[in-house]
């Protein structure tokens, strides 16, 4: 006598196959990417923990990216969880020690960076992918 295994529903079948393709889908695909990293001072010192953000200048609706400096004051530009960079075009950057989440310094914690750098920034660079990976800002409180 032979048995027969169950036999996979239509159902489970379609679901693994979605599970297959949606997993597949979360690896290194998408735009090219400018890959950026540098130093950030502020009056020469480096500047640690300060939070970057690069939003798009030119209004193509181009996503932006964003980092955040080690105790050096180096930072490595993430465009996702999953991948380093950003894509080729012009940004302007914001530079604050204040936490996106903690804006206008709540509990008495005062931003170290000049306006001219954050909220009224003055910097805008351009990626591009023949251009230098390391983007160094030498900011100054004067």
């Amino acid at each position: 006598m032979t048995r027969r295994l169950p036999s996979a529903s239509p159902a489970i079948a379609w679901i693994l196959l979605v599970m297959a393709v949606v997993v597949s889908g979360c690896g290194q695909d998408g735009p090219k990417l400018v890959h950026l990293n540098g130093l950030v001072t502020l009056d020469g010192l480096p500047l640690a923990h300060a939070h970057l953000a690069f939003r798009d200048a030119d209004g193509t609706g181009r996503r932006g990216a964003a980092a955040r400096t080690d105790e050096d004051g180096y930072y490595y530009l993430r465009y996702s969880e999953l991948r380093d960079g950003i894509e080729p075009g012009m940004y302007k950057v914001s530079i604050s020690t204040l936490s996106p989440e903690m804006p206008g310094g709540l509990m008495g914690i005062k931003e170290q960076v000049p306006p001219k750098y954050n909220k009224n920034t003055t910097l805008t660079v351009e990626a591009s992918l023949s251009g230098a990976s390391e983007l160094n800002f030498d900011l100054v409180t004067k």
